[in-house]
């Protein structure tokens, strides 16, 4: 159990969900701020050139309730879980996340969908980042005209993939029932369309410009996600969002992603 108020945190959580997460989190930044909660864990990162930014959600977390905050560095929890998902069809590799005195320990073991180890088979530690030396970011409000729903992770994904082979800034049209995405250079065009229920819109159209630099990395670490939710508008960030039971595994944990991305405003080509 956790006792937050004495600054001491535990989570047990299945490794594969632990490392997508942690996988998904380091296409946008190295570091990372952490906040643990009872039963729920938020990263949350800007990356460096503060074009794009998210928070991502394991389990339960409520922003007003009292957490454990602590920075971590990727590269350090990756090494610790990646080398350890070698569970059968039959079993599920968990990690033990706990946090105390500026270290976060973990704990990995095997059990079952239904049952946690009954024995830690390696134990890592590591040395947490001073919190305040990591920017913590919050999601602005913002109105967007406009929503795509029910997206599959795997289909954005591969357009996105074959967007990046002609450009790095990618044109967002959305219409009534669909999404097309566009990227020209020199004499080159390829379009894709990504079929959606389309949310606030009428007869008109919006469009935004995105780097792909940015957008194609974080697509490809959530194309097992089932529904995704683009919201944009007119020359206005894109905003991404994801709220499902983990693909991951089959415990019925919840994860959530808020990814936010600046707009690129060009000439028209």
């Amino acid at each position: 159990m956790s006792d937050i108020e004495d600054n001491e945190w535990n989570m047990t959580l299945p490794a594969k969900t632990l490392l997508s997460v942690i996988k998904i989190a380091g296409s946008i930044a190295e570091d990372v701020i952490c906040e643990g909660q009872e039963g729920g864990l938020l990263m949350n990162a800007v990356d460096a050139s503060h074009v794009s930014m998210f928070n991502m959600v394991i389990g339960r977390y409520e922003e007003k309730k009292p957490s454990v905050r602590f920075g971590i560095e990727l590269n350090g929890m990756h090494d610790a879980v990646s080398g350890f998902t070698k569970a059968n069809k039959s079993q599920t590799d968990y990690v033990n996340l706990s946090y105390a005195n500026t270290k976060l320990t973990m704990k990995m073991g095997t059990g079952t969908d239904a049952c946690q180890p009954d024995v830690w088979e390696t134990e890592v530690m590591l040395r947490c980042l001073d919190p305040h030396t990591i920017r913590k970011v919050t999601m602005p409000p913002v109105d967007l005209s406009a929503e795509a729903k029910n997206i599959s992770g795997d289909k954005l994904a591969f357009a996105l993939k074959k967007q990046k082979r002609f450009g790095d800034i990618a044109k967002f049209v959305l219409s009534k029932d669909k999404l097309e995405i566009t990227t020209e250079c020199e004499n080159r065009t390829i379009a894709s369309v990504v079929d959606t229920e389309s949310l606030g819109l009428s007869e008109k159209t919006v469009e935004g410009r995105y780097s792909l630099s940015y957008l194609q990395p974080m697509a490809e670490r959530i194309k097992k996600a089932a529904n995704l939710t683009l919201k944009f508008d007119n020359d206005y960030p894109l905003w991404i969002n994801w709220n499902e039971q983990s693909p991951w595994n089959n415990t019925g944990l919840e994860v959530s992603l808020d990814f936010m991305l600046a707009p690129r405003t060009e000439p028209e080509y």
